[in-house]
């Protein structure tokens, strides 16, 4: 059995309107900056079930329409090799429009297994993050996801700054993690984050699927913003189906941008698939890459 809770929503949900005071002023604030960070993005307005499939997370879509059984075998893979301990620290209710399976007798959703999974992922190729404590940026943030998921793994060991170049996203973001009350996670506005980074100097940024949606010109922005404040290290999952990372050019056409990372100072650490086996990628068809650069 599988849900998509578009069903009851709570109160909070009301403050999701396109006349929304804030989301105004985000979006004002962020057609005013002048070299936005980000090209055209989302066909959807603003929804309520902002998780369901949609631009943010595609669900059937990404599990070939065999959204259970695929979904599962994910899992399957994913809590094999979850050192963390992250499955049992993470809940899924299924709110806002989240489709969900039953799996080891819990319900989990795609935003719950990619969460352990690059969670797992990066403290194994990053021993240092299970001890210190970490500044996460989450760049092309989203709905918060990753923050959401951040804390309920790691609680204050982690600080999570979640910024997007979309100002719906923003504003998601603002009341997502506000809504799961993630008091220590902060949501930074595009126009904001060059300042808040070069003083915050995280350790770490997240860049999961977003560069794939962007101009070449909107990943150098971002790249330059990394640069500047000094972050160590940068982890990239894109939309490929191979070790390339693409941009989405204005022609529709999908160049390669690897050599922005170098030019940045991101030197590649490792790239391996998402999911090493290829009988288990066939049967979950997941086959992203983990990217990991580092500055020397």
């Amino acid at each position: 059995m599988s849900w998509s809770a578009r069903g009851k929503l709570p109160a909070e949900a009301g403050e999701l309107t396109e006349g929304n005071p804030r989301l105004v002023e985000l979006q004002e604030r962020y057609l005013a900056m002048g070299d936005p960070p980000a090209g055209p993005w989302g066909s959807h307005g603003l929804t309520p079930f902002f998780r369901g499939d949609n631009d943010y997370v595609w669900q059937y879509r990404y599990f070939a329409s065999d959204f259970r059984r695929r979904l599962r075998r994910y899992a399957r893979y994913v809590a094999d090799r979850d050192e963390l301990g992250a499955f049992r620290r993470c809940d899924e209710d299924g709110g806002f429009g989240c489709y969900t399976t039953r799996f080891a007798g819990r319900r989990i959703s795609r935003d719950l297994v990619d969460s352990v999974h690059q969670l797992n992922w990066v403290c194994r190729q990053l021993p240092s993050l299970r001890d210190d404590h970490v500044r996460a940026v989450d760049v092309g943030a989203g709905y918060g996801r990753l923050a959401h998921r951040i804390d309920e793994v790691f609680g204050s060991q982690w600080s999570t700054v979640s910024t997007d170049g979309i100002a719906r996203s923003t504003f998601l973001a603002e009341f997502y993690l506000r809504y799961r009350g993630c008091h220590d996670e902060a949501v930074v506005p595009a126009d904001e984050i060059v300042e808040h980074l070069a003083r915050w100097h995280p350790t770490i940024a997240f860049n999961i699927h977003s560069f794939s949606e962007m101009r070449s010109s909107s990943i150098a922005w971002w790249l330059r913003v990394l640069e500047a404040s000094a972050c160590r290290h940068l982890l990239v999952v894109t939309n490929e189906v191979d070790e390339s990372i693409r941009c989405l050019a204005e022609d529709g056409s999908r160049p390669d941008v690897s050599h922005l990372f170098a030019e940045h100072g991101f030197d590649l650490v490792i790239q391996e698939p998402y999911i090493l086996e290829a009988e288990a990628r066939e049967r979950a068809n997941v086959h992203n890459y983990f990217t990991l650069f580092a500055r020397a």
